[in-house]
């Protein structure tokens, strides 16, 4: 390769890499927000997930902001927050704030933080859901075959602070039968005498001890299994 060849490789090479550091320097990352929420709604302690709100139930909302990996100070800035677009908190530095919802259904929410950047804007959709009376019976199929057995009820998503608030009425074969220790166990004993096939329909109802009606019933079919 002649000279000439050297210098256009060499010209060639280094516009290439004034290209290359001038896009690797243009490629700035944006300031994201991050929105979160939290429903201080009533669930078992076993339970793992998230807790969904219920109609009159407090939802806590908090928003950040990263930039190149730090959190923004966000004490200065101006912030507002929206539910189904109406403005229902603002003003600087204010981070959090709550909302009750008055219907079931999907909940629109959004942030937006006017800083040096600009205005951030960030959205999430809540769930509002209605409460859930769950039961377990530990029954493949439905079937039992000892003469004794227990069912637990779990409330899901009640507008209560603890299981105290809450009333639990189980009925069997359509008979109010009350707990004997715990109100959320249920212990059945069964005529050893009892027919193959006998069955069981056990029916759970729970709901808030005061404020609003709010409560759910479920029921579930259990047969007896001779062996």
């Amino acid at each position: 390769m002649n000279k000439k060849g050297v210098y256009f490789l060499l010209f060639t090479l280094l516009i290439s890499a004034m290209v290359f550091a001038h896009g690797a320097s243009g490629q700035i990352a944006s300031p994201s927000a991050i929105l979160t929420w939290r429903a201080a709604t009533f669930s078992p302690a076993s339970y793992q997930g998230k807790n969904l709100p219920t109609a009159g139930s407090q939802v806590n909302l908090s928003v950040e902001v990263i930039n190149k990996g730090v959190l923004l100070n966000l004490a200065k800035q101006n912030i507002l927050w929206y539910l189904d677009d109406e403005l229902i908190a603002s003003g600087e530095g204010v981070r959090e704030a709550i909302f009750r919802p008055r219907r079931d259904g999907l909940q629109d929410v959004r942030v937006e933080v006017w800083s040096q950047f600009g205005k951030i804007s960030a959205g999430a959709v809540v769930p509002v859901v209605w409460p859930e009376a769950v039961i377990s019976a530990p029954f493949p199929g439905g079937g039992f075959y000892k003469t004794s057995l227990t069912v637990k009820g779990y409330p899901y998503f009640f507008n209560v602070a603890s299981l105290a608030d809450l009333n639990f009425t189980w009925k069997v074969n359509s008979k109010e039968v009350g707990a004997a220790g715990d109100v959320d166990v249920l212990n059945l004993n069964v005529d050893p005498k009892a027919a193959q096939g006998f069955r069981l329909n056990v029916g759970l109802s729970i709901t808030k001890k005061a404020g609003d009606k709010q409560g759910s019933s479920r029921e579930v079919v259990l047969t007896y299994k001779k062996i």
